[in-house]
């Protein structure tokens, strides 16, 4: 762990040999372990080592037939004849070369019978590969592909066309319909503007009424991502704080799972290291607004490990700029990825492939496949919790000891520690539902606990300990105040937080001290 004055920056301890279903596993005792005193540790440092100073105190963008033609340096129909996955130099990422025995050229060079080219994922050994905007292709399969200079798909999935029973599966017309409009516009006589239909599904559900599609791999731990979940270091706040909206949203689908934040980290891109991270990508396709990959073992389906990167190319927005795509939609759809979600065939769903403006919920194909995949844990609405709260990970697990230390050793000590602890459980149902509608309240609550935990702990050392970044301890209980907008016990819970801000800010005026951390007097130069 490298400490940061932003949020913990994590990096691997272990190598994808070492990676497995098995050490993905926690057990329930685990679980408890870490879940449990996090409750309190919350309570205390969130908001309570704030207060009361003593006296002193990925999608795709829809292409369309003449988009695919004018890109692609060979358009060929033919049959899959052989299929090799390998691992790249660094064994970090697999591909998979696939060659067709050619049956007929629409666009390239005529000089062999036969086209090769590579796709992404793939499986060698036991670990397999699965990019969420990459087609599989199947030994003897029939298909017309679109292949660019580079010899890799155009496009992604949407440079491939499946041929059952001499119709083109996407198109739904003819073989011969299909091949001599290819034809046409290559000839500069059609137009091309159709966007095809969604690929039909590999793997398809048991009702014929459902449009979703799961794939044969999942987490196989009781809690689906109980391995966390980490940004790169350049992904703003804004933008966190629209993906935790994202997968608060997924949390509240009533299966059973729930998301973990564990915060940022400097690893970056698609590899298999262990670490599931959200990164900004520069290398993909224009057509591709975002692309999740994920690691499985072959032999028992279990997943191992998840990425996803943001076309950083693309302008976003969390705002709602029509000139830009939405970030919590986005990651809405890759998550389901996460989840091992394939494309739905309902425009309506977030699993859909293709990006139609601002969608922030799920339809109800989308929470039926989720279901189906994870099981059904609440029958109903379910009530927040702090459980909800601890899925973003606000303390590091490495810091409960510390913070036990300053709850037992330093807080209790002081005249009216106790009962402000008191005050905080009384609001408690207000302040989880606050924070799980405001995920930038606790990216900042993160924040301000990471770089106070080294003045933590010389409290506990009986040392001199110094405050860090006041102001923005004020602002967050400002702006926790605003949040808690509402009638009866939330005008209680904004008269609490508004005494506390008016309690820093004596402390402030003075100089003084509360629970151990001496408070800068206002216009007195911040310590680096």
């Amino acid at each position: 762990m490298i400490k940061k004055a932003d949020e913990m920056i994590f990096e691997p301890k272990r190598s994808p040999k070492e990676s497995g279903c098995g050490q993905l596993q926690k057990s329930m005792e685990e679980v408890m372990k870490r879940n449990y005193p996090l409750l309190f540790i919350f309570c205390l440092v969130v908001v309570g080592i704030f207060f009361s100073c003593a006296d002193s105190q990925a999608l795709m963008r829809k292409a369309t037939l003449s988009d695919l033609i004018n890109k692609a340096g060979h358009i060929c129909y033919g049959q899959v004849v052989d299929l090799k996955s390998e691992w790249d130099e660094n064994m970090t990422s697999i591909s998979t070369i696939v060659r067709l025995s050619v049956f007929e050229r629409l666009k390239g060079s005529a000089a062999s019978g036969s086209l090769s080219f590579k796709v992404a994922g793939g499986v060698v050994g036991e670990i397999g590969q699965k990019n969420s905007n990459s087609p599989l292709f199947w030994p003897n399969e029939r298909v017309i592909v679109f292949i660019d200079p580079q010899y890799r798909l155009v496009d992604e999935f949407q440079g491939k066309f499946q041929v059952r029973d001499g119709v083109v599966v996407e198109r739904g017309l003819l073989l011969s319909a299909f091949l001599t409009e290819i034809k046409d516009i290559l000839c500069g006589k059609g137009e091309g503007n159709f966007f095809p239909r969604t690929a039909e599904r590999l793997w398809p559900v048991d009702s014929a009424r459902s449009d979703y599609s799961i794939s044969p791999y999942r987490w196989c731990q009781e809690n689906p991502m109980g391995e966390d979940f980490y940004f790169h270091l350049r992904t703003t706040e804004n933008y966190r704080a629209a993906c935790l909206e994202a997968a608060l949203t997924w949390n509240s689908s009533g299966a059973c799972f729930q998301f973990s934040y564990g915060g940022l980290t400097q690893i970056s891109g698609t590899v298999f290291d262990g670490v599931n991270v959200i990164y900004w990508d520069s290398q993909l396709p224009d057509q591709t607004l975002a692309q999740t990959t994920y690691w499985f073992n072959a032999s028992t389906g279990c997943m191992l490990e998840v990425d996803c990167g943001f076309n950083e190319r693309l302008a976003w927005s969390t705002s709602g700029e029509e000139s830009a795509y939405d970030v919590q939609t986005c990651m809405l759809h890759e998550f389901g990825h996460y989840l091992s979600l394939d494309h739905s065939q309902d425009p309506a769903a977030i699993m859909y492939p293709y990006y139609s403006g601002i969608k922030r919920s799920l339809s109800d194909d989308d929470k039926a496949g989720i279901i189906r995949m994870y099981g059904r844990c609440e029958p109903g609405e379910e009530e927040p919790t702090w459980e909800h709260v601890y899925q973003f990970s606000l303390v590091s697990p490495d810091n409960l000891a510390l913070l036990r230390e300053y709850r037992d050793q330093v807080l209790r000590r002081y005249p009216n520690g106790n009962e402000q602890i008191k005050r905080l459980y009384s609001q408690s149902h207000e302040l989880i539902r606050v924070l799980i509608s405001n995920p930038r309240l606790i990216i900042q609550a993160r924040q301000l606990i990471e770089k106070n935990l080294p003045e933590i702990q010389k409290v506990v050392n009986h040392q001199e300990a110094v405050l860090q970044d006041q102001e923005a301890v004020y602002a967050f209980l400002d702006s926790l105040a605003s949040a808690s907008s509402g009638s009866g016990s939330y005008i209680r819970m904004r008269a609490w937080l508004n005494g506390l801000k008016r309690e820093l800010r004596l402390c402030q005026r003075t100089g003084g001290k509360f629970y151990g951390l001496r408070v800068r007097r206002l216009g007195a130069r911040q310590r680096p």
